[in-house]
This record gives C-alpha cells, structure tokens and sequence, in this order.
C-alpha cells in the first residue's frame, strides 16, 4: 500500500518521474520511479535499492580514484625525473661549458644556417678575434668576413676546406689540413660533421712544426754526417790501400825471388806487417759497414766442416810457431750443407780463434761445432771456441764486444791489436739471428759461444767453400790483358804478377790511354783501375761500352781501393763485368780472371 504522501505525489506531478523514499514495510532506501497511465486510470512504480543503483557508480568512482592516484605518483615521479635530468643537462651544460672554455684547442660549431651555437674563447684567441660572451655568438660568415679582411682564412680556407662547402657535401670526414697564419703560427684545422651541421677544432702546433723542422735538420745532418763519413772511410780506403797495394805486392815478388835467410826474414816481416795493417782496414771498414746497417749477409750453400778446416788450416802455422794446438771439433750429426753466408761465418771464427792464440802461451785452442736441433728444412748450429788462456775476470766480460777497448791496458800493451775483432764478431753473430757469450775466469781460459741457424742445403746442391785457396793453378789458356793503373808502383805490381802467370800485358795510365790501346789491339780482357787522372775508369767503361762491336763487348775488371758496396754497384752500373779490390791478393786475380772468360761474371748495365 502507498502512503498519503506518495499517492500526492503520483497525483499531483507529472506523468512521469523519481524519487528517493524509505520502505515502510523492510525499511530500505530505494529509489522509485514511477509512469502514470491516466487512460487506464493506473500508475506503474518501480523501486530499486539505492545501493544496488549506486553500486557500479561507486565501484567505477573508486577505481578512477585509484587510477587518478596512481597516474599523480606517475606524474610525481616523471616530474620528479625531469627535474633531476634538467639538473643534470645543466650541470652537464656547465661542466661541457667550463671544459670548453679551459681547452687549449679552440671549438666552433656552425650550423646548416651558418650560425654558430658553439664557441669557446679559445678560438677567438686563435683568431685574434674580439671574445663573444655566451648568446652573442657571430655567424660564421662574419667570422669568415673578419679574418678576410686581415688577408687570411679567404684565400686559404674555401673549397674543399670551408666548413659549409664541408656541411653541403655531407662527408662524414674528419677533414684536417694545417694553415699557417700571418704571424707565423701554425693551426692545425680539423672537421668533423656532427647531426645539424659541423664542428671544428683548432689547434696550435706551431711549437710541434718547429720539434719537427729541427728533428728534420738534425736527420739530414746525421745522414749528412754518415755520407761524409762513409766519404771519407772511401777516400782513406783508397788512399791507404793504394800504396799498400804496392807493398804488399812488392813483398810478394821479393818473397817469390832468391833472398838470403835474412833477407827472407826481412821481406818475411815486412808482408806481415802490412798485411796487419790490411786486417786492421779491413776490420775498420767492416764495422763501419755495421754500424751504418749496411752489411748484407749472403744465402748460398757451404760445406760447414771445409769452411771450419779452413780458418783451422789458416792459423795452424801460428799456433805452431808458438807451441800450441789447434783442434777442430765437429759432431757427427751436423748437416755437411747449409745454407747461409759462409764468408761473415768464417770471419767470426778466424776473430775468435786468432783471439784465442794471441792470449794462449800454453795448451790449445778448440774449435767445435754441435747440431742444437733441427726442424722444417733449418738446423741450430752452436759453435764454440775455447782457450787455455790467461782467461778473464767477470768483471771485466762487459767491456770484452765493444769497440776499440780490451780488458785493460797492460793486455793492450803487452798483446797488442785494436779491440774490433770481437766487436765485429758479436755485430756479425747477432745479424745472423744469435748471440754471442763467455765463459771464462782469471787463469782459466776461455770459451766463447754462440748459436747460428742455418738452412740445410739439399744433397745435390753445390757447395762453396769458405777457406783459402791453395797456390793458383797454371791458367787455362794464356791471356793478352790491358791494364789501366796511374801508380807506378801498383802497375809494375800486376804487370810482373800476370807476366809470371804467363799471361801478355799492356799498360796504360789513365782512360785515355786505356782507350786509344783498344784501337790498335785486340785484348782479351781490361783490368781498370776507377781512380785515374785525365779520364777515370768509370768513364772510359762507359766510352767502352758505347764503342762498336767487339771492343764494345770485351770483358772489365774493376780495380779499385774503394772496397764499399755502393762502389762496387757504381762499377757495375758503368758496364764493368766483376770488381778487384786492393791490395790485390794472387787468389782474388786468378778467380776474377777465370769468372770473366768463363762468362759467369756479372755484366753491368753501362749508362
């Protein structure tokens, strides 16, 4: 039943509508709403709980609420964030602004407008340009427009090297070039394309330009100072080895005459000394070769035990003459044939050995080869050369390699020599790939050591040897020689050697003469000395060379005191077909003179 109140209500308002009421009867409040249908004289009302009408509106409410709470601490946070990150731009800002500004190269950016968002007051200090504070910067085209005007940057920097010809092009680079500034300093200029445009540095290098042209003046005279060495060790070479030339020779012929015993004695002592004195160029000239990085080692195949006998074969008669022995030890197991340079391998030895003899009174000196090991076509050869000499303290071991130094002065004085020997020895053992030791003390002798790896030549492979040769066989077949020498000396020398040779000679003093001979005879071969007044030996090769047919083609044989590797080259490049340096051994002549009519000379290209 409807109260008082609502029947009014529904009678008295409109044909429809709502309201919020209280049950009499359960007591919940409902919201009704109520339709009058006046043609039926009837009034249909419809009641709802007001919870269950409100239940999703405040279900929706709270979860709005809980998302509008949660998107708040979103925002918070974010919020939160962004200040942090703008704290850390601006000290980022400031700590980029305060590198910038205490750099010592100077920055610039420009944009693809042309403006200049970047630069730091390095710059303008560079530039010699009035400093722009922070917000002020200039265009670039100003920039540009300013130093043009002082007559710089305008003609040097355009093209290739302006920074929007750089941003047009769009290649990432760097791009870098130095321009040298009125003056006098020299920047180093550098781009780097960046998003939005370019950046590019400036440094001053005007210091390290000058390190550098004073490293470069300092080089060249360093090279300078070499060549005139190697010069003057080439002058002192042929000017020493001329005269000793004649000596040498001279001694030879008187040694090969009728003496009495104390003329043998005396012409015996006069070859030795020069000799000596030959050993002592030698050695000078072998050091310098190494110590300027000259010295090239050969690879040809040796027989290891014929080159050892040899150096034995070579002092025996020294050590002879003082009572001692000399022994040669090869293990069974070394390869007869390697490959490698077996002339700088005798000369080691011949160092050592002759060392060991000239500090031995008593007992020996041995000389032995071992096989350390082999693998993939190369054997470890160590060598070893031990005396029963007055040994040497370990204290005094260091000073043993180095150059023109012995372990004191009463040894110099009472063994004399000059103190390369082992210097050149330990130099030539080291460009071969090893190292050379001692072991030794006072009264005990010593031992010198070193290992060498060589190739293993093949079994059929030809074998050169490395020792000296026995007395010159008689010729093949007798030869007419013409010889080109100036020294009188020298030339008698030679004439008698290859007349006792049975060979024919003609002389001739200089190229000229050389020359004009070739017109009226014909020869077999020409022995040119280089160094020859009116006309030089290189020339008149070349004048030779450019005869006609068959003077054009006879064999020359350069003779020369200048013993240098670029000699040798700048002989065989005037058309000379082998060289012959002085003094002049028989050995040498006699092996030149058979490579020549043998054809297996080196023929150079004359010029």
């Amino acid at each position: 039943m409807l109260d008082a109140a609502t029947r009014q209500r529904i009678a008295s308002g409109g044909n429809q509508g709502s309201y919020r009421a209280t049950s009499a009867i359960d007591g919940v409040e409902r919201l009704y709403t109520y339709r009058r249908l006046d043609r039926y004289g009837l009034a249909v009302i419809v009641g709802l709980a007001s919870d269950e009408v409100f239940q999703s509106f405040y279900r929706d409410t709270s979860t709005y609420l809980s998302l509008s709470a949660l998107l708040t601490l979103v925002f918070a946070a974010i919020g939160v964030l962004l200040v942090t990150q703008r704290q850390r731009v601006v000290s980022s800002q400031a700590f980029l602004s305060a590198t910038l500004e205490n750099i010592s190269q100077g920055i610039i950016m420009v944009d693809t407008a042309g403006n200049t968002p970047v630069a730091n007051r390095r710059v303008f200090e560079l530039l010699d340009l009035p400093y722009e504070p922070s917000g002020k910067k200039r265009a670039y085209r100003e920039i540009k427009a300013a130093l043009a005007q002082r007559g710089e940057f305008a003609a040097e920097d355009v093209g290739q090297r302006d920074i929007l010809a750089v941003i047009r092009r769009g290649e990432p680079g760097p791009f870098v070039y130095d321009r040298t500034r009125p003056n006098g300093q020299v920047l180093e200029v550098t781009t780097h394309l960046v998003p939005g445009g370019a950046v590019r540095t400036f440094t001053d290098v005007t210091e390290r330009k000058r390190n550098e042209q004073a490293l470069a003046a300092a080089r060249d005279a360093a090279e300078a100072g070499a060549r005139a060495r190697t010069d003057f060790l080439a002058m002192m070479s042929h000017e020493i080895r001329t005269p000793l030339n004649g000596i040498i020779g001279m001694s030879g012929l008187l040694l090969d005459s009728p003496l009495s015993a104390q003329q043998l004695r005396f012409a015996t002592t006069l070859r030795d000394a020069a000799e000596n004195l030959l050993r002592l160029i030698n050695d000078i000239l072998d050091f310098t070769k190494l110590d300027v990085g000259r010295m090239e080692l050969e690879r040809i195949p040796f027989d290891l035990t014929q080159t050892m006998s040899g150096v034995v074969d070579l002092l025996r008669v020294r050590a002879t003459e003082k009572g001692l022995t000399i022994r040669l030890e090869v293990a069974p197991d070394v390869p007869p044939r390697l490959v490698g340079d077996p002339g700088r391998l005798r000369q080691i030895l011949l160092n050592l050995v002759d060392n060991g003899l000239k500090f031995t009174t008593a007992g020996g000196v041995t000389l032995s080869a071992v096989l350390r090991g082999i693998s993939d076509g190369r054997a470890a050869i160590g060598f070893s050369v031990t005396d029963t000499g007055i040994g040497i303290a370990p204290a005094s071991q260091a000073a043993l390699f180095k150059q023109f130094s012995q372990v004191d002065s009463s040894v110099s004085r009472r063994f004399g020599g000059s103190g390369l020997g082992l210097a050149i020895s330990r130099r030539l053992v080291n460009l071969m790939g090893g190292t050379i030791n001692v072991i030794s003390d006072v009264g005990k002798g010593a031992t010198f050591y070193f290992d060498i790896t060589f190739g293993v030549a093949p079994s059929g492979a030809p074998a050169k040897f490395a020792a000296p040769s026995a007395q010159p066989a008689a010729p093949a077949r007798r030869l007419r020689i013409l010889l080109g020498e100036d020294n009188a000396t020298n030339r008698m020398v030679v004439v008698t050697r290859l007349e006792m040779m049975g060979h024919r000679v003609d002389a001739a003093g200089n190229g000229h003469e050389v020359i004009s001979a070739l017109g009226n005879a014909r020869y077999d071969v020409v022995l040119m000395d280089v160094m020859m007044p009116e006309m030089d030996g290189l020339t008149a090769a070349r004048a030779i060379r450019r005869m006609e047919p068959p003077v054009s083609d006879i064999p020359i044989v350069a003779i020369t005191a200048n013993v240098l590797d670029q000699h040798r080259e700048a002989c065989l490049d005037a058309g000379m077909d082998d060289f012959l340096g002085k003094p002049i051994i028989l050995d040498d002549l006699v092996a030149v003179l058979d490579r020549v009519m043998a054809g297996t000379a080196r023929r150079g290209a004359s010029s």
